[in-house]
């Protein structure tokens, strides 16, 4: 998202699976349709050559995985989009 805008935070327990679910929802213009199925993979980038490496989402999701977690992201209906962060409680 650039320029002006609004980014929203929620939060939802999901006590029957046992996740923190942390939306972050923005007002931009949406993830591309056609990145959405690659958008967490090594090198994938909007950005011009020399402005980014397209690490950062591949980054996040093996951290997530890693921690017992997901990470998924999904335009909103009208405008913008919304990732979505599901965190393992622990229970001991």
């Amino acid at each position: 998202m650039s320029g002006s805008g609004e980014i929203v935070l929620r939060t939802n327990l999901a006590n029957e699976d046992q996740h923190l679910e942390l939306h972050i929802e923005d007002q931009g213009p949406g993830i591309d349709e056609a990145l959405l199925s690659t958008l967490f993979e090594p090198f994938v980038t909007t950005k011009a050559p020399g402005k980014g490496t397209g690490l950062g989402l591949s980054v996040c999701h093996t951290i997530m995985h890693r921690a017992g977690g997901e990470i998924e992201a999904k335009n909103l209906s009208e405008q913008g989009a919304v990732f979505t962060l599901r965190f393992r409680i622990n229970a001991s």
